[in-house]
């Protein structure tokens, strides 16, 4: 008959605790990734903004025509047109990020033919992980400030 020794293994509870370290430090990485990615996307998100507000205004300049941009933040989207044309090269949706709002009700901002110049102004808020985004449109240029604050 074989004689089992206490010392020839681990208990169940030394397993589990090395377990849970192991989860632990492998989980670590993960949660920074996904942190990066977020600011990753969000700054994409309003690069890429930015450079479709520029794009209907000079459009609208240079091409003597009304150009559209609607904020939906039901939708979560942004639309950019061409007034009174529809399927035009220049019509886009920009789909904001899952972790971006808009915190205004849907607003409609029309740049003039010729000037650039919109006639009818309002901030819009953005919020995002990183704290709040506030674009601030100039009457009559059409040019837009930035803002940023913390989340408080």
């Amino acid at each position: 008959m074989s004689h089992i020794n206490k010392d020839d293994g681990m208990t169940l509870i030394e397993t589990l605790l090395v377990l849970s370290v192991v989860s632990l430090l492998l989980a670590l990485p993960t949660i920074h990734f996904n942190s990066l990615t977020k600011k990753t996307e969000t700054a994409i998100f309003f690069d890429s903004f930015q450079s479709s507000m520029t794009l209907v205004q000079n459009y609208s300049v240079l091409n003597d025509v009304w150009t559209v941009v609607r904020f939906r933040p039901s939708r979560g989207e942004i639309s950019f047109r061409v007034s009174e044309e529809t399927g035009h090269p220049i019509e886009h949706i920009l789909t904001l990020p899952e972790h971006v709002k808009i915190l205004n009700t849907t607003v409609e901002f029309r740049f003039s033919k010729k000037s650039g110049s919109i006639g009818y102004y309002e901030t819009i808020y953005f919020e995002t992980p990183e704290g709040y985004v506030d674009y601030v449109f100039q009457l009559g240029s059409g040019r837009f400030e930035i803002r940023t604050s913390q989340r408080k």
